[in-house]
């Protein structure tokens, strides 16, 4: 799989999966992540797109901190 889209899908139960997908090249999120742990999104390789994560109460991070730890890598 090269690609994950779920904008307005609902939450999802966790993001861990993501790190068993490192031909991933463009993700998004636009629901809830249920366990709250965003960090498989800092894991991904540079060159993956990742769309907007909206804020939800609970989230271990904002889309500005996503951002910016992944341009740091690159």
């Amino acid at each position: 799989m090269s690609w994950l889209h779920f904008p307005n899908q609902g939450p999802v139960p966790s993001l861990a999966p993501l790190r068993s997908m490192p031909a991933l090249t463009s993700i998004a999120i636009g629901s809830g992540v249920l366990d709250g742990d965003l960090t498989p999104l800092l894991d991904l390789p540079a060159t993956t797109s990742v769309g907007p994560v909206d804020a939800f109460p609970g989230h271990s991070h904002t889309d500005k901190q996503i951002r910016a730890a992944r341009q740091a890598r690159s």
